[in-house]
């Protein structure tokens, strides 16, 4: 078996996201509003038969005074919000990654992500420091790149070079032909 997560439900596969909304380089490193962005819906998902728990209302409550929700936008706003954004906020939800993980990335804002057990196909790996497990994590987090622009730079730098490399139809034909080939 051989992980593949750039498949998510949606009016429009990922795939087709990251061709066409994948920002620039010069705007990936751009100067942005230094706010935490979110946006999605709040739920507790619990699914026993699957072991499966989650609940983004919690996490959120734990988080709430951190970020900028602006609430439901049309599609095109909420991009540009979104693009606008140091950083973005990815929740667990119901699939991991979900459209909003894939969102945040192509955008130019940071990943802060919580924690999942996730494995990309690829062996470099999203900086540590954007990952969080709660509320405090998250705020400790988010104080070490407010207090030190060269840690946000790293993260934002290695990010940009994952989802540069990997994010994009050529990587993606590549990778499903050699999986088919060693089968």
């Amino acid at each position: 078996m051989y992980p593949f997560p750039f498949i998510t439900f949606g009016a429009k596969n990922i795939i087709e996201k990251i061709d066409r909304n994948i920002v620039s380089q010069d705007f990936y490193f751009s100067e942005k509003n230094n706010r935490v962005f979110y946006i999605r819906g709040l739920y507790h998902h619990k699914k026993d038969e699957f072991n499966v728990d989650v609940n983004r209302i919690e996490i959120y409550n734990q988080i709430k005074n951190f970020i900028t929700n602006p609430g439901k936008l049309p599609n095109d706003i909420f991009i540009q919000f979104m693009r606008e954004s140091k950083f973005g906020v990815d929740l667990l939800g119901a699939g991991n990654p979900n459209t909003r993980t894939f969102e945040i990335l192509i955008s130019g804002s940071l990943l802060l992500q919580q924690k999942n057990d996730l494995v990309w196909p690829f062996p470099e790996k999203f900086s540590d420091e954007c990952y969080f497990t709660n509320g405090n994590d998250f705020y400790i987090n988010l104080q070490n790149f407010t207090s030190n622009p060269d840690l946000f730079n790293k993260c934002l730098k290695n990010q940009f070079e994952i989802v540069n490399k990997y994010f994009n139809k050529q990587w993606l034909r590549n990778y499903i032909l050699s999986k088919i080939k060693i089968n």
